[in-house]
């Protein structure tokens, strides 16, 4: 599923100049990941055995601590999150997966700080139906 939600996040305009890791920041400033988050999967569950499903994953960035226009960027990155799913375009899913939402649940969270650097992180929400 990262793969699928990092090839989606290598569109966004805003991410073109920064390497996306997959579960993996590095300490570095200017590096980006995307990162699973653990959550129950199973939203509904349909008498035919099809489901309604839940992937929580994370947007990490390493910036400098303190730089505004890290949460800025955050920002920026949520609101073309958002736009995406407002028209429909969403991440492309393995077979017998369709996307039907991608959400922003916290914003511009700040984590693993030191001296210099932080972690700063969009944590987003993709639900789908599965055949």
């Amino acid at each position: 599923m990262l793969d699928n939600i990092k090839n989606f996040m290598a569109i966004c305009p805003l991410l073109s100049e920064i390497d996306v890791n997959i579960n993996y920041l590095g300490e570095d400033v200017d590096n980006a990941a995307v990162e699973s988050i653990s959550a129950e999967p199973v939203v509904k569950t349909y008498t035919d055995g099809g489901t309604i499903r839940q992937y929580f994953f994370a947007i990490a960035l390493r910036q400098s601590f303190g730089q505004d226009a890290a949460i800025s960027l955050l920002e920026q990155i949520g609101s073309w999150i958002e736009l995406q799913n407002k028209v429909g375009i969403l991440p492309t899913l393995s077979s017998g997966q369709s996307p039907i939402s991608l959400e922003i649940f916290k914003t511009g969270w700040l984590d693993d700080n030191t001296s210099h650097t932080a972690k700063y992180q969009l944590q987003c929400r993709l639900v789908y139906d599965q055949d």
